[in-house]
């Protein structure tokens, strides 16, 4: 995938970013998104769980999974991994197994950070249309940073056994 399409010099008005500081080390934190045993555990807002259908989990692969909610409606959604760089990066495309429309880009960085890992999660959307209807109608900050939440809950589960 070229990733020019996406215009990353400016991403202005049409872009989630956030950081969070981990106390395990990068190659720890970068296994939680590598394997569905791993990622269904954690992966969505407060109120969701995940399944995971398939999970190619490499540059060009991709990850089907379901979001329910607590009502029982289900989410189908996929990913498509752009590039993986082991324990530093993984960009990838998200959208609804029906509707790519609402496509975006995510760009997670992990870096060193004195005994843990620095977390740099950016959300790129196509338009500023299609960031005010992430923001607006699905929570998309919100739900990015339960995510990260419910990631630091299970990375001292499996970290501290």
């Amino acid at each position: 995938m070229n990733l020019n399409r996406w215009n990353l010099e400016n991403t202005d008005g049409r872009e989630i970013v956030t950081t969070k500081v981990f106390d395990e080390p990068p190659d720890f934190v970068f296994k939680m998104y590598t394997r569905p045993e791993y990622v269904d555990q954690w992966w969505g807002p407060h109120g969701y769980t995940t399944r995971t259908i398939t999970m190619d989990f490499r540059s060009g692969g991709s990850w089907r999974y379901q979001m329910i909610a607590s009502d029982g409606t289900i989410f189908d959604n996929v990913i498509n991994y752009v590039q993986i760089k082991p324990n530093e990066e993984i960009i990838y495309t998200l959208s609804s197994v029906d509707d790519h429309e609402h496509e975006f880009l995510t760009i997670i960085s992990f870096t060193p950070h004195e005994v843990g890992t620095k977390l740099r999660v950016q959300m790129v959307f196509k338009t500023p249309e299609d960031y005010n209807h992430a923001v607006e109608n699905i929570g998309a900050e919100r739900g990015l940073q339960q995510t990260l939440y419910r990631l630091e809950s299970q990375l001292k589960r499996q970290f501290y056994r």
